[in-house]
């Protein structure tokens, strides 16, 4: 099973804006949209210093546009400034939980989202096979 986050773990703040963009949406319907967002705003300073326009015209065909600018924003405004993970608005358990797994690589994180668990399930189940060889 590949997840989204799975090709952005090298960035903190790609991690937790997915995990916005991701809400209550089909990942293969926000696929697409996520690239095209990374594409015109590659750095959490990139995103700060856009217009809001833009931003929801990008955003519009997911759904529940202002509520994701405005945890968007948050969630950069938070990261930009060095708050802890679990500690940064906007981002919610699904959030801090992507955090533990695809930045810091907690494989012992036990989410309550059916697609983290089961993701961890494969993983956890490839490193025992890996360890039995």
């Amino acid at each position: 099973m590949k997840l989204i986050q799975e090709r952005y773990r090298r960035d903190p703040w790609k991690i937790l804006a997915v995990c916005i963009l991701l809400n209550r949406v089909r990942g293969s319907f926000a696929d697409p949209i996520i690239g095209r967002f990374f594409e015109r705003y590659p750095t959490a300073t990139d995103f700060l210093s856009t217009w809001v326009r833009p931003v929801g015209d990008l955003l519009r065909p997911l759904g529940l546009m202002t509520t994701r600018y405005r945890n968007l924003k948050m969630m950069t405004e938070d990261y930009a400034t060095g708050k802890p993970f679990d500690q940064i608005r906007g981002i919610g358990r699904y959030g801090q939980d992507s955090w533990r797994i695809f930045v810091e690589g907690n494989l012992n994180v036990h989410p309550t989202d059916k697609k983290l668990r089961q993701y961890l399930k494969e993983v956890r189940h490839e490193k025992t096979l890996g360890q039995d060889r």
